[in-house]
């Protein structure tokens, strides 16, 4: 009787557990009515949000978290889920939703409430009666608890009208990059009304103008990124924009016309660690006063008109890691106190008229250094035969500055580059052995347009190298070994291989099949001969130039794999078969 008793106890607790279990786990019925009301506008050509219907929990939806106690949804999640049609803000009265990510979709409108489930073809037939029934509330608030929002990178998606967003008091991140909201004149009138804002992300917003922020309430703002709106009317930057708070550690302001001097309340935001300025106008000399920003770790104005020399107070920034001065009108020397900043990372100064020689004293200290380019300079060089950077590079610029006619010894001390840039380089005299053994494993090495004379004979590549080039030099020799032995483990990987303009001679090898990865190969102007080997036809090929070889023998349509070929040079070449080669010269050059 006892044991009979137990067991009914036991039966009772488990439907009691079974029965509260079953109530903890079902979500709010107006959260799920408002989640059905977003997943109306979802369209597509197949079945999107399929776990999205009535006859299950919508706290166990796709994208869908839900309190522990309340069961009330708390966050929404769908990016990059390939959902398409609107976004409906009435997934905003959700009342305890603080984050909303529907970013790296395909959306292309917002639309607003009323906040009601239409009729068919829609699925809300499944959804329940008394739902269907419930009146829109026309007036009701969106989700003050709201923190975090981003509808970025729906490159269709175009908001006319930002109004909505004021009532979201409690954001803190806004991210609506890559969406178009530059026919809304008062966008940032809007989003101004958001006084607990951190991070706002408008990169790529075809915005038009950049209004006064003398009203903005933007007192918590730490990270602003108005970069790529290429449309900003031509404008000077408003000095509102550094008096408006002191807490922006991070500025983007990077391809968006800004004109003038760079003005000095700059430095109320002393704070900041990022600062973009690139691909604007501004001119003048760099400021001075920029070596005062002590925690600065970020510092790019590529692609400016700035002037003059490189003020030696940059090198006051020890917190540097990121130094970007390139494709300016800098002129002068190479200030010594670079060459202090222990934490740089990247060091670009190409692309402008600055002089002087390079010696190890240049960069002594950069012993954190990974990437430099001085391309595109009048640099000379001059470094001690003995020298050993405290540095490992991983990528190496130095296009169009003459460090020939030898090639720097410290380099061969590089032993992490996977990309070399050396070319119009004045080098012409190289230790072979050293110097084949070096430039043949680096991913991507450029070595053309110099004065290397050199039998190529026994060159191989290894199996990692990707991109070759090695054109304009006076290199012979035969290519079998370059294409036919494989260096290291794997697969070849080489893309794109380029040894035109030198004297190679000899017949092209039969082992194409080895290098299947190839879509660009130049092997113009040489002295190569003999037949195109069968084996070509393995290649899938986007770009090929044979012109002025003397190969011989037949050229059809079955000697090369056409799908993807886009460009094909074949000019100054003597085949036997002239009538076909002049039908498929004329077929893709004219």
């Amino acid at each position: 009787m006892a044991s009979f008793a137990s067991q009914i106890s036991f039966l009772l607790l488990f439907l009691l557990f079974a029965t509260t279990f079953n109530r903890v786990i079902s979500c709010n019925k107006n959260d799920e009515r408002l989640l059905l009301i977003f997943k109306q506008g979802v369209v597509g050509p197949n079945n999107k949000l399929p776990s999205w219907t009535a006859e299950e929990d919508c706290c166990l939806w796709e994208g869908v978290h839900c309190d522990n106690i309340t069961r009330r949804v708390t966050e929404l999640s769908l990016f990059d889920n390939g959902l398409e049609g609107e976004i409906n803000l009435c997934v905003l009265q959700l009342e305890s939703l603080n984050h909303l990510d529907l970013s790296y979709n395909r959306f292309k409108t917002v639309s607003k409430p009323p906040c009601q489930i239409s009729k068919p073809p829609f699925d809300a037939h499944k959804f329940h009666n008394q739902s269907l029934a419930t009146p829109s509330n026309h007036s009701a608030s969106f989700s003050v608890t709201l923190l975090y929002l981003d509808f970025s990178y729906n490159y269709d998606l175009v908001i006319n009208d930002l109004h909505w967003l004021s009532q979201l008091s409690s954001l803190k991140y806004l991210n609506l990059s890559s969406s178009d909201i530059g026919n809304d004149t008062k966008w940032l009138q809007h989003i101004a009304m958001l006084p607990s804002l951190s991070e706002l992300h408008l990169s790529l917003c075809g915005l038009r103008d950049f209004p006064s922020l003398d009203y903005a309430n933007f007192t918590s703002l730490e990270v602003f990124d108005l970069s790529l709106n290429y449309d900003m009317m031509k404008s000077k930057l408003p000095d509102s924009l550094f008096n408006i708070t002191n807490h922006i550690y991070y500025l983007d302001l990077y391809g968006c016309n800004f004109y003038g001097e760079l003005p000095k309340c700059l430095l109320n935001l002393q704070n900041l660690k990022y600062l973009d300025l690139g691909y604007n106008n501004f001119e003048g000399s760099i400021p001075d006063w920029l070596g005062q920003f002590e925690q600065l770790q970020h510092l790019d104005i590529y692609h400016n008109l700035f002037h003059g020399i490189i003020p030696s107070s940059l090198g006051n920034i020890s917190s540097l890691l990121y130094l970007c001065l390139s494709d300016n009108q800098l002129n002068g020397n190479i200030p010594v106190t670079l060459g202090q900043l222990h934490n740089l990372i990247v060091l670009d100064i190409g692309h402008n008229f600055l002089v002087g020689v390079l010696t190890e004293n240049c960069f002594a200290g950069l012993s954190s250094l990974k990437s430099m380019d001085l391309s595109s300079n009048s640099f000379t060089s001059d470094f001690d035969p003995k020298w050993v950077p405290s540095f490992q590079l991983e990528t190496l610029d130095m296009a169009n500055t003459s460090i020939g006619p030898n090639v720097p010894p410290w380099l061969y001390t590089q032993q992490s580059l996977w990309r070399l840039d050396i070319p119009k380089s004045g080098i012409s005299t190289i230790d072979k052995d050293i110097f084949w053994n070096f430039v043949a494993g680096i991913e991507d090495v450029d070595i053309s347009d110099n004065l290397i004379s050199d039998d190529i004979s026994g060159v191989t590549l290894l199996a990692n190298v990707s991109y070759f080039y090695a054109s304009h030099n006076s290199l012979s020799g035969s290519i079998f070994s370059l294409l036919c032995q494989l260096e290291g483990n794997g697969e070849s990987k080489l893309f794109e291989l380029d040894l035109s303009n030198n004297h190679l001679s000899g017949a092209l090898p039969d082992c194409w099949t080895n290098r299947k990865s190839l879509g660009f190969l130049s092997l113009g102007s040489n002295k190569l001969t003999g037949k195109v080997p069968p084996s070509f036809a393995s290649l899938g090929l986007e770009q090929l130039d044979l012109s002025d070889n003397s190969f011989s023998g037949e050229f059809s349509s079955s000697t090369l794999n056409w799908t993807n070929l886009e460009f094909l040079i074949l000019e100054k070449i003597i085949f036997l078969e002239v009538c076909q080669i002049r039908i498929w010269h004329d077929l893709f050059l004219n």
